[in-house]
């Protein structure tokens, strides 16, 4: 099994809560440009998630999915993925790298439109 990871920034609808649009990136730092680039709409705000997706290499076809929204009064990336068959947990790279991005950046999650869950 192949194990891959990626960040994503989710435009949520505001009244609805519906996922309107998902912007795929391989890096915290590609993630975040995006979202300060092109604030969300009226009407609409960013959820930053990281995806865990594995892989079954032989057949080619993803057999689990799971998530891990940053969130929280402290707005922090979760130790576990939620969603997916195993309890996975989020590798100590992607805390380095949330830490990091975000001290690098100077930029508050908020001015980028992006809310916690």
């Amino acid at each position: 099994m192949a194990v891959r990871y990626e960040w994503c920034v989710e435009t949520i609808d505001n009244e609805h809560g519906d996922v309107l649009a998902l912007d795929h990136a391989e890096s915290l730092r590609d993630a975040l440009q995006g979202a300060l680039r092109c604030p969300p709409e009226e009407g609409e705000h960013y959820v930053l998630v990281l995806v865990r997706e594995v892989w079954d290499e032989f057949d080619g076809f993803r057999v689990d999915r799971g998530w891990a929204y940053v969130g929280g009064e402290e707005r922090r990336l979760p130790e576990e993925f939620s969603g997916g068959l195993d309890e996975a947990r989020v590798p100590k790279r992607f805390h380095q790298e949330y830490a990091r991005e975000i001290a690098r950046a100077n930029v508050s999650l908020e001015r980028a439109g992006i809310r916690m869950t």
